[in-house]
């Protein structure tokens, strides 16, 4: 509510522009246009693994510190997953990254700490080998996120609003699906299999982001920038 008013108070309005014939479904309609995009279906399947494995990560990670590997408490595994903050600091720099690497380069950097970090976290008992590994996933996707929003603008053209918002829908029906998929990866019985099992959905977003052609990233990298 504070940031509501803040945004209202001190944000500079805009001038809305409308053609006569513009509608909302007009606007709808070019969902389809954005969806026949191969580099943005790509980019709409990293989006999909990428929030999708954050929070399958931090459900996980709950209960596995839980149980007789660590048997920590309510309060403390809070702490761990506190620390991911840490790793979240590194998001805000994530446009200097883009105007050296390019912003295709920077996401598939992203994604391969976020797949490194997430596969060695069933492999440690040690706490602190734990935590610096979250820690690991939380820099990759905090790198990838600012990142991937900028290359769909980019690559949305003129349809850059539709391209954003169906970005935004797809992004957080991967959070929606998490948890059910972190039930089914724990049956499994094993944490090390069921992290194993997580990093290889996330192996599927830096597929698809691997794919995604080279074009032109000034204008990306001006935006992710500002």
């Amino acid at each position: 509510m504070i940031t509501s008013l803040v945004v209202w108070l001190l944000l500079p309005r805009d001038e809305i522009k409308r053609g006569k014939d513009t509608s909302i479904w007009e606007s709808l309609l070019q969902i389809g246009t954005v969806l026949k995009q191969p580099k943005l279906r790509l980019s709409y399947v990293v989006a999909l693994v990428l929030l999708m494995s954050f929070v399958s990560m931090y459900s996980v990670l709950g209960s596995y510190l839980s149980g007789p590997e660590f048997g920590l408490s309510a309060q403390q595994i809070l702490y761990v997953r506190a620390a991911g903050i840490l790793g979240m600091l590194v998001s805000p720099f994530a446009g200097k990254l883009t105007q050296r690497l390019g912003v295709r380069s920077v996401l598939r950097l992203g994604l391969t700490m976020a797949v490194v970090g997430l596969a060695c976290m069933g492999f440690f008992t040690n706490l602190s080998l734990l935590i610096l590994m979250s820690l690991l996933f939380v820099t990759g996707i905090a790198v990838s996120v600012p990142s991937l929003v900028a290359l769909v603008g980019e690559l949305g053209g003129k349809s850059r609003g539709i391209a954003v918002s169906v970005y935004t829908f797809i992004l957080f029906a991967g959070t929606s699906i998490a948890p059910i998929l972190s039930i089914q990866f724990m049956r499994s019985g094993s944490y090390l299999l069921t992290f194993l099992m997580l990093s290889l959905v996330l192996v599927i977003g830096l597929t698809a982001a691997c794919f995604i052609g080279k074009g032109t990233t000034e204008a990306t990298q001006e935006r992710i920038t500002s």
